[in-house]
């Protein structure tokens, strides 16, 4: 078996393994407590409806692609790709271009996955478990009591809109069934959320340099970048483990399928796989040349290599793209915030509005203004030059993006946060980071790996000579026209 077989096929078998877990462990762990303790498994089931009831609220406030104006303050989901790839193209920032193919909501992907199955035996005790627990929750007394009226009342509701849900799982099939057929075989899929759990993988291993590398699970089986191959034909993978978490919470009832065409390359760094290491697999990979974009306030503060563990370092050729990426990326916030947009993402936006942790949520609300613009922007060099290709969270307290090689700089070892400060620009993780080990990010010896900004341009002009946007961000650094002179051409 091919190593693309073995880490595709071992990558979705762990996905859905560690999902079909997560659920057992929540009905049995749901079952235990209806029978120790059912007024608390009352007020749970009260305190998650209270949740999503918050979220709907907020998605409700969200703005979405076909109602931008300029005329208010408005939010969207900072994960929505087809939004960002609309700023770029306002910014005039070349993008990988996105085709939406299908969209499901939420009640027709329901209808494809089915129900969780579980062992029948299994099921019998969780059932008589939560049957016993919620009764008896049910005849205590005061507040307890109408809890758990309302509890059932709401287990009843959700089960009649459930059946009375007139879709038509053929149709909706065969809606993702054809949705290819006029998409070449070099093209990947992915949600307007996130990318696919196969194409993670390969990609993060460094074993998926094109468009139709493929992990064969078995014969007339394969899977692809988000989707899947049975014979002759491909299906769009709306069974992703990866599509399936990305886009059950905290985003608008809805996953719109996109199809993008793959972007070659034009450059990749090679080193040991630290996802195989220590395996019988360990070896080297090569992964295209990306860099990631932090922007905090609605101002870039640093960019950093995207897989931290590749490449040569502080390079006059890393230092020149890194700063050609900020510069675009500033350009794409510029339009959003002109627009008056700021990205949401619905783990800070619980903390800031509906949830307990008070010391996160008063840095945040003194840090990270929720009116700005706070995201990350992701960059290829491709075979034709610097390309756009997503976006996401902030690297920000609460959850969100991920530092790459910007991980513990400026972090007190042994603190209570691992946010990293991602000023300047990171060419490799700090020697002591395992970026695998979030135990290790903190602040270190950084010579060769992260660069201030005045010196990381001077390096870029021993490179090439900046282009005009690249100048305009450079100015807007307020970097010294001495040291833009002292460029070496």
């Amino acid at each position: 078996m091919k190593i693309t077989d073995y880490i595709g096929a071992q990558a979705r078998i762990g996905a859905e393994q560690s999902q079909k877990a997560g659920w057992r462990k929540l009905l049995v762990g749901a079952a235990a407590l209806a029978r120790k303790n059912p007024a608390e498994l009352v007020s749970m089931v009260s305190k998650l409806a209270q949740t999503e009831a918050f979220e709907n609220e907020r998605l409700d406030g969200w703005t979405d692609l076909d109602e931008i104006d300029s005329e208010t303050p408005q939010k969207f989901d900072v994960c929505d790709l087809r939004i960002w790839i609309k700023l770029a193209e306002e910014a005039d920032v070349a993008a990988v271009p996105a085709k939406e193919v299908a969209r499901l909501s939420h009640d027709e992907l329901e209808v494809l996955l089915g129900r969780v199955q579980l062992p029948k035996k299994l099921r019998e005790t969780i059932t008589k478990g939560l049957k016993e627990g919620l009764e008896a929750g049910n005849t205590a007394s005061g507040a307890d009591a109408e809890l758990g009226k309302a509890v059932f009342d709401r287990f009843d509701a959700a089960k009649a809109e459930a059946e009375g849900l007139q879709i038509n799982a053929a149709e909706t099939f065969a809606k993702m069934e054809s949705a290819l057929d006029e998409i070449p075989s070099d093209w990947m899929v992915r949600t307007h959320l996130a990318g696919s759990n196969n194409l993670k993988a390969l990609v993060g291993c460094g074993l998926m340099t094109r468009g139709d590398v493929t992990a064969k699970v078995q014969e007339n089986f394969e899977i692809g970048g988000g989707w899947v191959r049975a014979g002759n034909r491909r299906l769009i993978d709306f069974s992703d483990p990866r599509f399936l978490e990305t886009g059950i919470g905290g985003h608008k009832p809805f996953v719109s399928y996109l199809a993008r065409p793959w972007a070659p390359a034009g450059r990749f760094h090679e080193a040991e796989d630290l996802h195989r290491a220590n395996t019988p697999i360990a070896g080297r990979g090569v992964w295209p040349a990306e860099w990631r974009v932090f922007v905090r306030a609605g101002q870039v503060t640093g960019v950093a290599n995207y897989y931290g563990w590749t490449g040569d370092g502080a390079t006059a050729e890393n230092a020149w793209n890194a700063v050609e990426a900020a510069a675009a990326a500033q350009d794409i916030v510029d339009v959003a915030e002109g627009k008056r947009l700021s990205g949401a993402y619905m783990n800070q936006d619980f903390i800031r509005n509906g949830g307990k942790d008070t010391e996160t949520s008063q840095t945040l609300d003194r840090d990270w203004p929720e009116d700005r613009m706070h995201c990350t922007l992701d960059f290829l060099e491709s075979d034709k030059g610097l390309v756009f290709l997503e976006a996401g969270p902030g690297h920000m307290p609460g959850g969100g993006g991920h530092p790459c090689a910007f991980a513990g700089q400026g972090v007190a070892e042994g603190g209570r946060s691992i946010i990293a400060d991602c000023e300047g620009v990171a060419y490799l993780a700090m020697p002591h980071v395992h970026l695998g080990e979030p135990k290790t990010w903190h602040h270190g010896e950084t010579e060769g790996c992260i660069d201030s900004w005045e010196d990381a341009i001077t390096l870029a002009g021993k490179h090439a000579s900046p282009s005009m946007r690249a100048e305009r961000f450079i100015e807007r650094l307020g970097i010294s026209a001495e040291a833009s002179c002292d460029m070496e051409l």
